[in-house]
């Protein structure tokens, strides 16, 4: 605990200059070389496991949190094992998991949360191998529930077509999440229907700018802005959508990986946003709106009337006191909200961009030497995932101390709510709680139907009417960062598109820069990638075959 407490000091101090030139200055080339070439050594098929003989387990955590919390005693008690967590809060642990680990202090199980985290750990050697067939065999259960939510997580343990840890999804993310429109603005404007199609959603957009929709007789209002640099939050992928691409990740083209904000498609779609701003219905500040809460702004002070990627129900539930709907009442008696739709292009297609959320918990290499105790892990997983109140339990806490349902004489279909003390995040956080969809020492997920049954009915019905799973547009690949060179080629590439779409939606360029961009994108990395992510897909159906996914 010195040593840790010793590396984090040196954090704190900001020694740390990047994490690849910490992890590189950990090994020689030749040290690095052997440590790669060295394949796992355990006989997986002969290992004996005892599980009365007490673990002792050592747990990296990314979250705030407290030793000998109610869940960890309950997992120490129902398995037999001594946890020894080591928290690091999220900030701390991008740059604090990397200086721990290149200081040779590696934790039995951390969790990875993206795909190039893997990749780099593995090739410094950091992380056991863990053969995919002996997780089909200790944790068949918990296979199966992972496969039925998002089985791409497997990509996100690969590299170099060897597995290196277990992974796991984010259920939440199955749904898509459409825009947001002022109901009130569009009865004021005459309209009294959401717009379902690209042309609907321009006339509301044009009548929302130049109609007057507040009725101040004043033309200080815009039909909508953008976030044109922050790609995470897919502004605009709605626009995208109704053409069918995804501009900021890996699309299948007959069998063939591509990025799409090099396809035709999208041009298309910066064709429509081109000529929506110099119509004047986006507003100008749409390139410098340069976060979710500048674009919250303006649609609470009725400076825009649609907002992109809020259509969620928890945002427009008025019983929730922090929703949007809240918020707007707040500011203005008189606003209403009503979700949006995608709109429908030309040719019928419409959806916005879903993440592909899910991490990797995985195994340092020195558990080689503890084969059992990594096959104790898998067989935890699989009965918590079999086992319903335990599955509560390892993820809430204690009924009626930590949580409870929202409507106790309504049960499950009401939903779970933090109760008493717990309902303050930061004390939540400190006694270990997690989620429905996450467990605070075991980072895992169940399948599909029993994250349902827990969750409100009322939130599930909304999202089959307004964010139904055919609307969702994922990577193909899971994550864009999941190729190999994505860490030294996939953010200057991403800076360079962004800022090349803003000039061309703005009129900087013309729009047909486009075959120009597509070009230099090519030769200033996206070839190399493009090649990768092809081969990733055609790893990705042999993986799938192997763990029996579809």
């Amino acid at each position: 605990m010195k040593h840790r407490l010793a590396i984090l000091s040196v954090v704190a101090l900001g020694a740390l200059a990047g994490i690849t030139a910490v992890y590189r200055a950990a090994y020689t080339p030749e040290e690095l070389a052997a440590r790669q070439s060295r394949a796992s050594e355990v006989d997986w098929d002969n290992v004996t496991v005892d599980t009365a003989e007490r673990m002792t387990l050592c747990i990296l955590i990314g979250s705030t949190g407290r030793e000998g919390s109610w869940i960890e005693q309950l997992l120490e008690e129902r398995f037999n094992i001594e946890i020894k967590p080591i928290f690091l809060g999220p900030a701390a642990y991008s740059y604090g998991k990397p200086l721990m680990m290149a200081g040779g202090d590696v934790p039995d199980m951390l969790l990875e949360p993206d795909p190039i985290m893997v990749q780099r750990d593995a090739y410094h050697g950091f992380l056991m191998q863990l053969p995919r067939r002996v997780i089909l065999k200790h944790a068949p259960n918990y296979v199966r529930a992972l496969n039925q939510g998002d089985a791409v997580g497997w990509l996100y343990a690969n590299w170099n077509g060897q597995n290196y840890g277990i992974p796991n999804t984010f259920l939440s993310l199955r749904w898509s999440v459409p825009g947001v429109w002022r109901a009130d603005w569009l009865e004021n404007v005459g309209i009294d229907t959401v717009p379902e199609t690209l042309d609907e959603m321009h006339e509301v957009l044009r009548r929302f700018t130049f109609d007057d929709p507040d009725g101040n007789g004043k033309q200080d209002t815009w039909g909508m802005s953008g976030d044109v640099t922050n790609w995470w939050w897919a502004s605009f992928a709605d626009i995208f959508g109704a053409y069918g691409v995804l501009p900021f990740d890996w699309m299948e083209r007959d069998g063939v990986a591509v990025w799409g904000g090099t396809l035709p498609e999208a041009k298309q779609a910066l064709a429509v946003l081109r000529a929506w701003h110099e119509e004047g219905i986006i507003h100008p500040e749409f390139v410098t709106d340069k976060s979710r809460e500048s674009l919250h702004r303006k649609f609470y002070n009725g400076v825009t009337g649609y907002i992109y990627y809020d259509g969620k129900h928890q945002v427009l539930d008025p019983d929730e006191p922090n929703s949007l709907v809240q918020k707007m009442k707040t500011l203005n008696a008189d606003a209403r909200v009503v979700c949006g739709a995608f709109p429908t292009g030309p040719e019928g297609k419409r959806g916005g961009r879903v993440w592909s959320g899910g991490h990797v918990v995985a195994f340092g290499r020195h558990m080689e030497e503890r084969p059992a105790d990594v096959i104790r892990v898998l067989r935890i997983f699989d009965t918590i995932v079999s086992d319903e109140e335990l599955y509560l339990d390892s993820h809430l806490g204690k009924r009626g101390e930590h949580w409870d349902f929202r409507d106790p004489a309504v049960g499950p279909s009401s939903g779970v709510t933090r109760i008493g003390d717990y309902t303050d995040t930061n004390v939540a956080r400190r006694e270990c709680l997690g989620s429905m969809e996450s467990g605070p020492f075991f980072p895992l997920c169940g399948a599909p139907d029993l994250v349902d049954k827990y969750t409100p009915k009322k939130e599930i019905d909304f999202n089959w009417r307004y964010r139904h799973p055919d609307w969702a547009l994922r990577d193909v690949l899971g994550k864009p960062d999941a190729v190999p060179s994505a860490g030294e080629l996939l953010g200057d590439l991403r800076n360079y598109q962004m800022t090349t779409f803003a000039e061309i939606i703005r009129g900087d360029r013309p729009l047909d820069y486009f075959e120009e961009f597509v070009s230099s994108w090519m030769q200033r990395g996206g070839a190399q990638m493009t090649k990768e992510a092809t081969e990733l897909l055609r790893e990705k159906a042999r993986i799938y075959a192997e763990v029996g996914a579809q």
